[in-house]
């Protein structure tokens, strides 16, 4: 359960709807273009804009759409307050066996949330950046132990 407490939850749970979710498409998109920037490789795994140049990427549907994707499923893992195996074992499976992503990028974009949305929302993130970090961690740690099952 990431170690959080009930509050813990609903106070992160309480800062997502109100301050990522209604955005979620914008904010996932400088996620992704944050994460390109700090590792290339990580484009790559992205077919509809492996080849797309940086300065484009913010003007990029694709990569809007899918920032969407990926902060939109964030926010349905946070729901199950840590109770998130058979979520994250399906991920696995198509994230190492399709996609063909490393379980260290899980880690990767883990640190660039948490850095993009201190940034961006540091009055409102502050009083829950603990519990976001620990939910980031161990969604990152049990995709990375179902690496090793699938």
């Amino acid at each position: 359960m990431a170690g959080l407490s009930d509050a813990q939850w609903n106070d992160l749970l309480a800062f997502f709807d109100k301050f990522i979710a209604p955005n979620s498409a914008e904010h996932g998109k400088h996620i992704l273009i944050r994460m390109f920037d700090s590792d290339r490789a990580t484009q790559s795994l992205f077919p509809k804009f492996k080849d797309a140049p940086a300065a484009d990427l913010p003007k990029n549907a694709d990569v809007k759409k899918h920032g969407g994707v990926v902060v939109d499923f964030l926010g349905k893992l946070l729901k199950q307050k840590g109770h998130n195996e058979s979520m994250l074992h399906t991920m696995a499976e198509t994230h190492k066996n399709k996609h063909k992503v490393l379980p260290d990028y899980f880690q990767l974009i883990s640190s660039v949330i948490d850095v993009y949305v201190h940034e961006n929302l540091p009055a409102e993130y502050a009083p829950v950046r603990d519990a976001m970090n620990a939910a980031l961690k161990q969604i990152a740690n049990t995709l990375k132990s179902n690496y090793a099952k699938v």
